[in-house]
């Protein structure tokens, strides 16, 4: 699938719910997953982990000001 590390303790459990419905659907359909069968599962996993990693950046940018300001 191309998709970065699917492993489910990195992951918030929506996304961890994309992952199982796209690998349930590649299970029913071996051949449909090169006819795009399971496409939407794909698209909508990029866009969860992509809100997963805005999130994580977010909060790594605050907890690095709240350090630096601790600091001074």
């Amino acid at each position: 699938m191309g998709l970065s590390n699917l492993s489910p303790h990195l992951h918030t459990e929506k996304c961890n719910d994309l992952v199982t419905k796209y690998t349930q659907c590649v299970e029913k359909h071996p051949v449909g997953k090169f006819l795009n069968e399971c496409s939407h599962y794909e698209k909508a996993i990029r866009q969860c982990f992509k809100e997963e990693k805005l999130i994580k950046r977010a909060n790594s940018k605050t907890t690095c000001e709240r350090l630096t300001h601790l600091s001074d």
